[in-house]
């Protein structure tokens, strides 16, 4: 199984994924033969996630085995998907999308806060192309001090890439001077859009949530530059629906936390969304939460 799963990493990269960018419909077959060789690759990284989903969502050990693959195959799915749609000038129209939530207010600067969930790429594009807002990305460089592997590192600049072409300005990082520049912007009116599940681990700033119970910490830095601009917190998922839709599921507009952490409330509105939709997040292995 394992020399399977070894054999399907080599090639995913440089001969599976151009292949299904230029036919969309091998997109769910794609997911299904990675997820599979995801889950068998890394014994290790498998148990850890669905531990973590039995002891969290209270579930059997096989119902969070299922779970956990089915996270596997959105995260594939969604690969599978940019890939496709970075071939071609994106046309996108309202009825594409179905949102859940009250729409943006184009005079309020926000601090818009995604998961790795779903598609996080198109929460973006509907910001930008859809609703209109004058929004930039915040980001973790992917640079040589990634672990990404180096096929997905690839793939990561070519989205960079577009979403940077997409929103007219380059991604934020997330140094010194990144910040400055990020705080100009919301000062200036402009909102941001961030993802707020990176573990604390690799970031000089973090905070300690605990949506389920177990205690675990993600970078704060974003949390921090919301609450030393005054801005709004609203959190933000991309759920793909049948059809090529997509749905928004937009949280309130929240004040930031005082405590350079994501409000209470945002973490409360994150445990329900993965209760209702727990195979869309794709960060339940992460081993270094704490």
């Amino acid at each position: 199984m394992r020399w399977q799963a070894r054999t399907l990493e080599r090639l995913r990269y440089p001969l599976l994924l151009p292949v299904v960018a230029r036919c969309p419909g091998l997109a769910r077959l794609y997911a299904r033969l990675v997820a599979h060789s995801e889950f068998a690759k890394d014994p290790t990284r498998s148990g850890v996630a669905i531990r973590r989903i039995e002891a969290w969502l209270d579930l059997s050990r096989s119902r969070a085995a299922a779970i956990f693959r089915e996270t596997l195959e959105s995260e594939a799915f969604e690969e599978a998907d940019f890939a496709s749609r970075i071939r071609q000038p994106p046309t996108l129209r309202a009825e594409d999308f179905e949102v859940v939530g009250a729409l943006p207010q184009h005079d309020v600067p926000t601090l818009y806060v995604t998961l790795h969930f779903g598609s996080p790429v198109m929460a973006f594009v509907w910001l930008r192309l859809v609703a209109g807002l004058d929004i930039h990305i915040v980001g973790r460089p992917l640079d040589d001090r990634n672990p990404m592997p180096k096929g997905r590192r690839t793939l990561g600049h070519r989205k960079v890439a577009w979403l940077e072409a997409l929103a007219g300005s380059p991604m934020l990082g997330t140094d010194e001077r990144a910040t400055l520049e990020a705080r100009r912007l919301l000062l200036e009116g402009g909102s941001l859009f961030a993802a707020g599940d990176v573990p604390g681990d690799i970031a000089s700033r973090s905070a300690e949530i605990s949506p389920f119970g177990e205690k675990i910490r993600v970078a704060a830095g974003i949390y921090a530059l919301a609450r030393s601009s005054d801005v709004k917190v609203r959190g933000i998922v991309a759920r793909p629906l049948a059809g090529g839709r997509f749905a928004i599921d937009l949280g309130a507009a929240l004040q930031a936390s005082p405590l350079d952490a994501p409000p209470p409330e945002m973490v409360a509105e994150m445990a329900r969304l993965l209760r209702r939709h727990p195979g869309r997040w794709w960060s339940f292995p992460r081993p270094h939460w704490r």
